[in-house]
């Protein structure tokens, strides 16, 4: 089983005149997929097949019965780091007398000693080798650092097969939610009236509003809007203090609109700023919009 364990990262710097080994370049690729890895763990939570990748790791069983093959394929463990199957495998059934799963756990990428053991070139036909293996485990002991399962067995009497009601778990999609935020300008900000049925400021009450435009962010579907008035609405040096309930509304993927009752108080009656223009100079809009994943 694998654990979890400190592993070290080096940054590899050269110098003019260098020689470089062959050591290095393995190092710097070892590093690499190690950096990968915790970026699909960290950012995708990518555990399982990914399918639509070479054969999907599809599992047939062999013509005699005797164990399954699987097709090649990709999957994720639950470090991130990636299970490739280049080739067709076949592999026999376990002579245990209980269900067991069929895993394909992560192997030591190959290390080749010389040339001609290196098929990095493909002149012989192979391709590169696995980085994965296949093996057995007993249902009762599988945990997820063990790798991923691709199948089942069932057993009736002395007969083993592949259980057909087994359903593998599939890596969702390298994605995660797109994210987009910005702000309107002070001054620049353009406020409307809201309500058409009052003044844009009725009394000490003013019905706003300003229509964000998140076009620029590429949403396919209505992200989660968040949006909230900032600037110096208050001055305290003239004891106006200013109060308000904001909301969005009429949300789409291309924009929003941000609507607000606010109320201007100044502590000395006779002090009382042009409302508009005081909220006008001083207040913007900051927003966030978040468009969740598809699962």
């Amino acid at each position: 089983m694998t654990g979890f364990g400190n592993r070290e990262l080096l940054r590899l710097r050269y110098g003019q005149g260098q020689t470089v080994r062959s050591a290095d370049f393995r190092e710097k690729h070892r590093v690499e997929g190690e950096l990968r890895a915790w970026h699909n763990r960290a950012l995708h939570n990518a555990y399982g097949i990914a399918k639509g990748v070479l054969q999907d790791l599809e599992v047939k069983p062999l013509a005699d019965n005797s164990g399954v093959t699987v097709a090649s394929g990709l999957a994720f463990d639950c470090f991130g780091r990636e299970l490739q199957l280049r080739q067709t495998t076949a592999i026999k059934f376990p002579e245990a007398k209980e269900p067991a799963l069929l895993l394909l756990s992560y192997g030591s990428p190959p290390n080749f000693q010389s040339p001609r053991d290196s098929t990095v070139c493909f002149t012989t036909g192979q391709g590169l080798p696995s980085t994965a293996t296949l093996s057995w485990i007993s249902l009762k002991d599988f945990t997820v650092h063990d790798g991923v399962p691709l199948a089942q067995t069932r057993i009736v009497g002395t007969t083993v097969s592949v259980d057909p009601d087994f359903h593998t778990l599939q890596a969702r999609a390298l994605a995660r939610p797109r994210i987009a935020s910005g702000n309107t300008i002070a001054g620049l900000t353009k406020w409307e009236q809201w309500d058409p049925h009052r003044n844009f400021f009725d009394g000490l009450i003013g019905y706003m509003q300003v229509r964000i435009d998140t076009s620029s962010a590429g949403f396919t579907r209505v992200p989660a809007y968040f949006a909230w008035l900032d600037g110096p609405i208050n001055d305290f040096d003239r004891k106006i203090f200013t109060f308000h309930f904001d909301h969005v509304d009429e949300v789409t993927p291309n924009g929003f609109v941000f609507r607000l009752a606010l109320m201007i108080i100044p502590a000395d009656i006779n002090n009382f700023p042009d409302q508009r223009r005081f909220f006008e100079e001083r207040a913007y809009v900051n927003w966030l919009a978040i468009e969740p994943a598809i699962t």
